[in-house]
């Protein structure tokens, strides 16, 4: 699997649930904050609901929302710990006043966070206890069971398990299609996961018609600069990378990194990502000088993104070391180049099956 890819099918904001109650103002002011990418703003709105309603015994719906809203920002930002605290502590809600709404979207945020973490057994049960739950409660027919699915298909993509993928993402683009608004941005969401997976498997002339109709449908319903259209932005940006239609694609990805960079913390790994992607476009290209410095950069970034000894912080070093090699410094790519080796043979030794390569 084409890990570099990987970050583009699974950077998509998860929808918003419901909300009941007399903090009901606040938290949905709140959650449109989230979904204009207003992250901080929301993230402060949430908290204040939090500190509020846990003084209430009467307050347990909105405490309840409050967290999974709040633990969706921490997933998004990268703190899974701390989403994953506040994703149990909703749950448990959820189970004691009998929430059926509160507890769907909390295990399949649940699911969605252990999933990052790597716990794919660990989200699989989430999901499921998710899906079931929806099953009852809104019918298999419905947007959130689409949802669900959709999000069952990002974990068989982590999983490597493309074709299972692919039977989710089409039934939950079926039912979109059946249900949902055709300018909004649920189909766009499931044109752009299965567009994904063509990339995935070199498919691009099948990948690019869904790309475009994905990021036309999402930047008219919310918009050129959210962050679900950066996702589109930068799926397109990579189907024209791996295509060598470098202008192309530096121009989509440079507007994707853009997008992430106003709405994330520098230190989140997608905007590592994306930096890495420019740079290696860049490099695609032969502006080696520019190249050089997006790598520079792209490699201080993964190594605040991820953890030591991570894949992806030897990716950024290869496409560093490969670009000083052709500006003829030899002589500083020769560590880099040391320190990738180092890291992918602790990474063989590990899991030999689970190493992403690039092309040089």
């Amino acid at each position: 699997m084409n890990a570099a890819f990987h970050l583009v099918l699974i950077f998509v904001v998860h929808g918003a649930f419901s909300v009941q109650g007399p903090l009901r103002p606040i938290i949905i002011q709140a959650e449109k904050d989230l979904a204009a990418g207003k992250y901080d703003k929301a993230a402060e709105s949430f908290s204040s609901v939090i500190e509020s309603a846990r003084s209430d015994p009467n307050a347990r719906t909105e405490l309840g929302n409050a967290l999974n809203d709040l633990a969706d920002i921490y997933r998004e930002w990268r703190r899974l710990t701390d989403a994953q605290v506040l994703l149990e502590e909703a749950l448990a809600i959820s189970e004691q006043t009998a929430n059926n709404k509160l507890q769907i979207a909390v295990l399949n945020n649940l699911g969605l966070v252990l999933q990052l973490r790597g716990r794919f057994a660990e989200a699989e049960k989430a999901f499921q206890r998710s899906l079931l739950q929806t099953t009852n409660e809104f019918g298999r027919e419905s947007l959130t069971y689409a949802q669900i699915l959709d999000n069952i298909g990002q974990l068989r993509t982590d999983e490597g398990k493309l074709n299972q993928a692919e039977a989710q993402f089409r039934e939950a683009l079926r039912i979109r299609r059946k249900r949902a608004s055709p300018n909004g941005p649920e189909i766009a969401d499931s044109l752009n996961s299965i567009a994904g997976l063509y990339i995935l498997r070199g498919q691009y002339a099948k990948a690019e018609p869904l790309c475009r109709q994905a990021l036309a449908a999402m930047e008219r319903s919310l918009g050129p600069h959210h962050l679900r259209t950066a996702a589109i932005l930068a799926s397109l940006g990579v189907l024209y990378k791996e295509q060598h239609r470098f202008d192309e694609a530096e121009s989509l990805l440079r507007r994707a990194l853009e997008i992430r960079q106003t709405a994330l913390p520098a230190e989140h790994p997608a905007n590592a990502r994306m930096v890495l992607y420019v740079g290696d476009t860049l490099r695609g290209a032969g502006k080696y000088e520019e190249a050089a410095s997006t790598l520079r950069q792209a490699v201080d970034l993964s190594r605040m993104a991820f953890p030591p000894g991570d894949a992806r912080i030897a990716e950024a070093l290869e496409i560093y070391a490969l670009v000083l090699e052709k500006l003829n410094k030899s002589a500083e790519a020769a560590p880099i180049q040391d320190e990738a080796l180092r890291i992918r043979a602790y990474l063989q030794y590990k899991s030999p099956s689970s190493l992403p390569t690039i092309k040089p």
